[in-house]
């Protein structure tokens, strides 16, 4: 997975923030990261960017301490935060809100039963309302 990743990084580095090349790199690493919170999103995207963008990782200060942040003194820091961050952005959306992981074979198997039953979007909607009702 983190050869496809580093390709995809490469691609955004190589065709620019605004290219068609660099969005569909991004689509492509939404395929494999859109179910993942925004924070395990960058967590995994940081050393694929840090190694195409030649910036190093070193150990954060701070509230950052205990965990691996690019180095502000690289000559091509700006570059690789900004275009990470825009990466981050367009997988999880612009708010960070309170994204969570779901298990991806309960999604699955909540499409499949979905499908077969042939629910309408509102029978969809009614679906989950009596779910968080029966939950709480």
């Amino acid at each position: 997975m983190s050869v496809s990743n580093r390709s995809q990084v490469a691609i955004i580095k190589a065709e620019g923030d605004a290219s068609a090349k660099a969005d569909l790199a991004r689509v492509a690493l939404k395929k494999q990261l859109g179910r993942k919170s925004r924070d395990n999103v960058r967590a995994i995207l940081l050393p694929d960017f840090a190694f195409v963008y030649k910036v190093a990782l070193v150990a954060g200060a701070g509230k950052a301490e205990g965990t691996k942040v690019l180095d502000s003194d690289a000559s091509a820091y700006e570059a690789c935060r900004k275009a990470l961050g825009r990466t981050v952005t367009f997988i999880c959306g612009a708010k960070e809100g309170n994204a969570v992981e779901l298990p991806k074979k309960l999604v699955n198997n909540l499409i499949k039963e979905i499908k077969v039953a042939q629910l309408t979007r509102a029978q969809v909607n009614a679906l989950f309302a009596a779910v968080r009702e029966g939950l709480q």
